[in-house]
């Protein structure tokens, strides 16, 4: 099981410092209320989209991903559930691990069948979990918050195979 990454806790609240909590108002939600509060949002269909505004380190993008992982029949649907998934935060370290954490998600469900995806779930987790601030609406780099919608992409390339 993947848990968050905990630097320090101040009472259950856990944080990685002082200064990014002054500087970025970073908290993180103890997982326990991130469970509770999936519990009461989350659905059973696989294509169901999330956004997460400020998804810190993905605790709950992970969870919500662990949650449709489980509900997929195939690595093909665990892919509509990442693609389904959104995320955006200002410090590019939370990126980065919000990233490899659901990455691992996906790992962990088919171990030996996602080789051949790996390019496949690296796209998608580059394109939905993005560094850049909500309220502008601006990636790190200036550019508008853009994002994919695979399920469209696959619809089309599925009638293109038929």
């Amino acid at each position: 099981m993947i848990e968050e990454t905990v630097i320090t806790q101040v009472g259950d609240v856990p944080i990685k410092s002082r200064m990014r909590v002054r500087k970025f108002g970073e908290v993180y939600t103890p997982w326990h209320i991130v469970k509770k509060m999936c519990d009461l949002v989350c659905d059973d269909r696989l294509d169901t989209r999330y956004l997460e505004p400020a998804c810190g380190n993905g605790n709950f993008l992970v969870e919500i991903l662990r949650r449709k992982v489980a509900k997929a029949r195939c690595l093909d649907d665990a892919l509509i559930a990442l693609s389904s998934i959104y995320g955006i935060d200002i410090l590019p370290d939370n990126v980065r691990e919000a990233k490899m954490r659901m990455f691992a998600v996906v790992v962990a469900a088919y171990p030996e069948d996602y080789v051949p995806v790996t390019g496949m779930i690296t796209l998608i987790l580059n394109c939905n979990v993005q560094q850049g601030d909500f309220l502008s609406g601006l990636k790190a780099n200036g550019e508008p918050l853009e994002f994919v919608d695979w399920s469209d992409l696959a619809r089309r390339a599925r009638k293109e195979v038929k």
